[in-house]
């Protein structure tokens, strides 16, 4: 599977949405503080090369082999509609 991703933010347990069998391609903005260095982490183990850092990045695409997803909405507890739970994870 195929799945490219530039999304600014990514709130731990985030990385759980995508299947383990999945090594994405991210670039995402680790300068912000919007991003769990965790989350960033288990990417690297997945995906080594494969994670990038772009400073002021406010992407927020999903690009599949058949389908691409445009959104306002980062990786985040915010942007997944889970700010009320109370463990901060999703």
């Amino acid at each position: 599977m195929i799945l490219d991703c530039a999304v600014a933010f990514w709130c731990k347990g985030a990385e759980a949405l995508i299947p383990k069998n999945v090594k994405p391609r991210i670039i995402c903005d680790l300068t912000s503080g919007g991003t769990n260095p965790q989350v960033v982490r288990d990417f690297l183990e997945r995906c080594k090369d494969k994670v990038k850092h772009l400073d002021s990045l406010h992407a927020k695409v999903y690009v599949g082999k058949n389908a691409a997803i445009v959104t306002s909405a980062n990786a985040s507890i915010n942007g997944l509609g889970f700010e009320g739970n109370d463990t901060g994870t999703l």
